[in-house]
């Protein structure tokens, strides 16, 4: 048995969390050239399909593919992970944690703003912070990372059905700390200086 993590690059954190899932087997890393792009709702699937379909399987073999999203839902908007493992059943995908953001936040990257870059520039006011924070770090104050994430979704995938959508979703509800309201506040001047 094989197992291949695909990607479009290398990213520590997915080959981390994939090595870390799967401990006792070795993960062989396949980078597939593809543009990078920002994915909302369905696009994700979608992409990690594609993703998967690049690498061919043989007898037991299996390849795993992560990637992070922005989800529009009846209840807010929201951002996190999926993830697909594809064997010669088909593909199960599981859903990581959501982490909710702000409308404004959203629309931000709808439109080609970076949440990575918004924070840099909140940042940028406070002369005490220098620290490098990932955006769901910034946004949980810390309580949660995007391996967090990956983790949940790499192991609802390996606990789902074959071709059905993730049936249970874990939504982190915004934490009341101050800065949730600083990206947004940011994100708002980002969309008018865009318009």
């Amino acid at each position: 048995m094989k197992i291949y993590l695909i990607e479009e690059h290398q990213n520590q954190v997915k080959e981390r969390t994939v090595s870390g899932f799967f401990s006792k087997h070795y993960v062989n890393y396949v980078y597939v050239e593809k543009k990078p792009q920002t994915l909302f709702n369905m696009e994700v699937f979608t992409k990690i399909k594609e993703l998967l379909d690049e690498k061919k399987l043989k007898g037991n073999d299996f390849s795993i593919c992560i990637e992070g999203g922005y989800f529009k839902l009846k209840n807010g908007y929201f951002m996190g992970d999926v993830c697909g493992i594809k064997d010669a059943n088909g593909i199960r995908f599981g859903l990581g944690n959501l982490y909710e953001i702000s409308e404004n936040m959203y629309n931000a990257v709808k439109r080609g703003a970076s949440l990575g870059a918004c924070i840099k520039n909140v940042q940028k006011t406070r002369s005490f912070s220098n620290r490098n924070y990932s955006v769901v770090e910034y946004l949980t104050g810390n309580t949660f990372n995007r391996g967090d994430g990956m983790s949940v979704a790499l192991r609802n995938a390996d606990d789902a059905e074959y071709n059905e959508k993730p049936k249970t979703v874990k939504l982190i509800k915004r934490l009341p700390i101050k800065n949730f309201y600083e990206l947004d506040k940011e994100c708002e001047k980002v969309l008018r200086e865009k318009m």
